[in-house]
């Protein structure tokens, strides 16, 4: 899935050095915007058992499509230096399943809010890159079972989100871009079955995006 994403990238990417290849005023990334994005998600999740049955740390990956959209206000002043606010929404199809000290354990990840603030730097007339520091909260379900016990759980999980990306404007305010970011959510403790389940989330996200600017 992420070579599709990629070879979309690329064509988005083409697309906008053809129609913003007139355009040389750096203003063109001051303002504010609205969009939606798509990609692949890939979560960790760590699990710790003590107790009854006792376990060291134990991980498990799995990944899914991530998609959402995205709203913000950006500005260069005239010059190459970038910054602004965003905020997004995500929703998930991220689910995972495993067994440690012989509590079952599925986790599925549902959606997501945050707000980043964004630095980058104008290479070309055309072409932003920037980095993004900002915290993000996410919905989770969890089920865990131990023999005769069972326990169900929504909870949010928050932390803070880190990435980078290449936005590139095309042209009648449209641009597009490509972005990598890491997310570390805290851990949660939970009781059952005489044992502790420490549970603990972080996540890889790549996404490319589509956006207009006004």
């Amino acid at each position: 899935m992420i070579r599709y994403q990629l070879i979309a990238a690329a064509a988005i990417f083409l697309i906008a050095g053809n129609e913003a290849s007139a355009q040389t005023n750096r203003q063109i990334f001051t303002g504010s915007y609205i969009g939606s994005q798509g990609g692949y998600g890939i979560a960790t999740t760590k699990t710790s058992v003590t107790g009854l049955g006792g376990s060291p740390l134990k991980d498990e990956d799995d990944g899914a499509f991530i998609g959402g959209g995205f709203i913000g206000y950006g500005s260069t002043n005239g010059g190459y230096l970038y910054g602004g606010l965003e905020a997004e929404g995500l929703i998930s199809s991220i689910k995972e399943s495993g067994t440690d000290a012989g509590v079952i354990l599925t986790v599925k990840q549902t959606y997501s809010f945050g707000i980043s603030g964004r630095i980058g730097y104008v290479v070309t007339d055309n072409v932003l890159a920037y980095g993004r520091v900002g915290w993000v909260w996410t919905k989770f379900e969890s089920t865990a079972t131990s023999g005769l016990d069972r326990l169900s759980d929504n909870d949010w999980f928050n932390g803070p989100r880190v990435g980078g990306g290449v936005e590139i404007a095309m042209g009648s305010g449209l641009f597009g871009r490509i972005e990598y970011s890491h997310t570390w959510y805290q851990n949660n403790k939970y009781r059952i079955g005489g044992e502790t389940l420490e549970l603990g989330r972080n996540e890889n996200v790549f996404m490319v995006g589509l956006g207009y600017r006004f």
